[in-house]
C-alpha cells in the first residue's frame, strides 16, 4: 500500500473495529455535514430577534407568525380544521386534563397561551326534574314525555346527556316546568354566552329519539315547556360524545390522554395508557367510547403517516390503519421494539423513527428496522441514554439531543449517516411552513443551522500497509483551512494545516504500519490523499 485516499465522506460508525470500516467512515464525527460527499461543517444557530419566549421551555409551538407557546412540560399541540374558522382554535395535551383555546385567549403578552379551557365537558350527573301545570283540555290525548339535557359552552361546545327525567303524561292545556342542576366548576368554558340545551321525547317512551326543546342560560334553573309536537327541532347528537380521558381517575383510571395528533379526516388522536382515543371528524371535544382501540402493551408515542398512524409501544409496533375512526384496523408488527422515549418519535414523512434499546427504529409500512445498528452496538446504543431523547424532522433527516448532546441522523444516507453536534437544545419545533427547525435552549429560541460555521472534528479508521512505511506527503483537495493530524501506530507524527487546495511534504525519520486521520477545521473537503512520496500520491485514487 503506497498510500490511501479519504473520499466521499460519511458517518461514523463505533459498532465495527476501525480495522474494517470502509475507507470513507469515520469512527467519530461531530460538527461536520456528510451529506453530498464532501466534508463540510455544520453552521451554529442564530437567534431569533425579537426573542418571544420568557420561560425555560420544555415545549415550544408556533401558533402564528411570531405567536409561540411555551410549556414546561412535554406537551403535544394539535390543530383543529374547521371550516371557515378563523380563531385558529388548537388542542394541546400534556398536563393533568386536555385542553383548548383560540387567538382571543391564547394570544398576548408571554408566556403563552394566556389562557384555555378544559377539551370536552363533562355528562350532566343529575337528571331534569319536571312539574306538570296548567288545566287539562277535555277529551285530550296522554302524551307521555321524559326530558333530558346537555352542558353548551360559549363556542358552542356541547357535552354528551344527562340522565333521563321521569316519565310524565302532558295532555293539552297542559304545561311543563324543568328543573336543572347547577353547572359544574371548574376550568369550563361555562360563564356568559354558555347554555343548558333541552330535548324531550315525543312519543312517551324512553327509547324514542329525543328533540331539542331549547336553549336555557346557564345561570337559569328552571323552563317552562309550552312547545307542541310539532314544534320540536333536531334530534340529540350528542349521545356518544363524551369528553377525552382526563385527571378523573375513577372514570379515567389509565390517566389524562396525550400525544394530540390532528388526522387527515379531521378527527383528533390521542392515547391513554393502552389505548388509542379518536374524536369525532371535525368535533375535537367529542370522544366517542366507539372510537377506541385497546392494544395488548402501554402506548408510549404516536406518528401520523399516509396509512393513518405509527404506534409505539412498550413492546412491539403498531400500525393503526385508516383515518376515520369508526373504522381503524389496528396491527401489530412482528418486531419486539420497544420505544423508550416518546419525544423520540417523529414523522419522516413515510416513515416514522424512535428510539429503542438497541438503537434507533424505523418504521416503513410493515417493516420494522434498527437504522443504527451498524453505527452503534447495543451498548454503546445505551451510553447515549436514548431515554432522554426527544427529535425533530429537518431536510429528511432526524435531529437529536438529549441532555448532554445533539446529533444528526440521515436515514436515506448509506454511508452511516451520524454526526454529533456541540449545538444543544432542551426543545425544538419544525415549522412546515418555513421548512425550518426552532430549538430552545433556556429561555432563548434560535433557528438551526443559519448562523456561523461550527469547527467539525472527523476521525477516520485505521489503515493497514502489509509493511512498515513512512508516508512522505499528503494532499489534501479544499476551500478553507483544515488541521490534518497523521498518527501512525497512534503516535501523532505530524499535524498539517492546509487552506484551500494543498500538497506538502511530510516529515521522515519513523516507520509505521496502522494509520489514521483526524481532519479538524471548517474547510469544505473534497478529498485527502496520503502516500510515501510525492510521486505516489499520483497512484492513489
Amino acid at each position: 500500500m503506497p498510500g490511501f485516499i479519504i473520499a466521499d465522506f460519511g458517518g461514523m460508525s463505533t459498532a465495527l473495529s476501525p480495522k474494517t470500516l470502509k475507507a470513507n467512515i469515520a469512527t467519530y464525527a461531530k460538527n461536520c455535514e456528510v451529506g453530498d460527499g464532501r466534508l463540510k461543517p455544520l453552521k451554529t444557530t442564530t437567534a431569533v430577534s425579537p426573542n418571544p419566549l420568557t420561560t425555560s421551555a420544555q415545549s415550544i409551538y408556533e401558533y402564528t407568525t411570531g405567536s409561540w407557546f411555551e410549556f414546561g412540560m412535554d406537551v403535544d399541540v394539535a390543530r383543529v380544521p374547521n371550516a371557515f374558522d378563523v380563531t385558529n382554535k388548537v388542542v394541546y395535551t400534556g398536563y393533568a386534563y386536555p385542553r383548548i383555546t383560540r387567538n382571543d385567549i391564547a394570544v398576548g403578552a408571554s408566556p403563552m397561551p394566556v389562557a384555555s379551557y378544559r377539551l370536552g365537558l363533562p355528562a350532566p350527573t343529575v337528571a331534569p326534574t319536571l312539574a306538570v301545570g296548567g288545566t287539562i283540555v277535555a277529551d285530550s290525548l296522554d302524551d307521555y314525555r321524559s326530558y333530558l339535557y346537555t352542558w353548551v359552552d360559549a363556542w358552542g361546545e356541547e357535552s354528551t346527556i344527562s340522565p333521563l327525567s321521569t316519565s310524565v303524561n302532558v295532555r293539552d292545556g297542559q304545561n311543563v316546568t324543568v328543573t336543572f342542576a347547577t353547572a359544574p366548576s371548574g376550568a369550563y368554558n361555562l360563564g356568559t354566552g354558555s347554555f343548558k340545551r333541552l330535548y324531550r321525547s315525543n312519543s312517551g317512551t324512553a327509547a324514542t329519539a329525543f328533540q331539542f326543546v331549547a336553549d336555557v342560560p346557564i345561570g337559569t334553573t328552571t323552563y317552562l315547556d309550552t312547545i307542541a309536537t310539532a314544534g320540536l327541532g333536531e334530534v340529540v347528537p350528542t349521545v356518544t360524545w363524551v369528553r377525552p380521558p382526563d385527571d378523573d381517575a375513577s372514570d379515567f383510571p389509565s390517566g389524562q390522554m396525550l400525544g394530540a395528533t390532528t388526522l387527515p379526516s379531521g378527527a383528533i388522536v390521542g392515547f391513554s395508557g393502552k389505548t388509542l382515543v379518536y374524536s369525532e371528524p371535525y368535533i375535537p371535544y367529542a370522544f366517542p367510547l366507539n372510537y377506541r382501540y385497546t392494544l395488548k402493551d402501554d402506548i408510549v408515542g404516536i406518528s401520523p403517516n399516509s396509512q393513518g398512524l405509527v404506534v409505539a409501544t412498550t413492546g412491539k409496533p403498531h400500525l393503526a390503519v385508516g383515518h376515520d375512526p369508526a373504522s381503524v384496523s389496528v396491527l401489530e408488527l412482528d418486531e419486539y421494539q420497544s420505544c423508550v422515549s416518546k419525544r423520540s418519535v417523529v414523522d419522516m414523512g413515510e416513515s416514522t423513527i424512535y428510539a429503542s434499546p438497541d438503537g434507533l427504529v424505523l418504521v416503513s409500512g410493515n417493516t420494522v428496522s434498527v437504522v443504527t445498528e451498524a453505527i452503534f452496538t447495543r451498548e454503546q446504543w445505551q451510553a447515549l441514554n436514548p431515554s432522554q431523547i426527544h427529535a425533530y424532522r429537518y431536510e429528511g433527516k432526524y435531529v437529536g439531543f438529549t441532555n448532554t448532546q445533539g446529533f444528526v441522523f440521515d436515514p436515506e444516507s448509506t454511508e452511516q449517516a451520524w454526526v454529533f453536534t456541540d449545538v444543544s437544545a432542551a426543545c425544538g419545533f419544525y415549522s412546515a411552513k418555513e421548512d425550518a427547525l426552532y430549538v430552545a435552549n433556556g429561555s432563548v429560541l434560535h433557528k438551526w443551522a443559519t448562523g456561523s460555521e461550527l469547527t467539525y472534528t472527523w476521525k477516520s479508521k485505521t489503515f493497514e500497509s502489509p509493511i512498515p512505511m513512512n508516508l512522505g506527503a499528503i494532499s489534501v483537495a479544499c476551500v478553507g483551512t483544515v488541521s490534518v493530524k497523521i498518527y501512525g501506530d497512534n503516535v501523532l507524527r505530524s499535524t498539517t494545516a492546509c487552506t484551500n487546495d494543498t500538497l506538502v511534504r511530510l516529515p521522515g525519520g519513523y516507520t509505521a504500519s496502522e494509520w489514521r486521520i483526524e481532519l479538524e477545521g471548517t474547510a469544505h473537503v473534497d478529498y485527502v490523499k496520503l502516500a510515501t512520496s510525492v510521486k505516489e500520491l499520483a497512484k492513489v485514487v
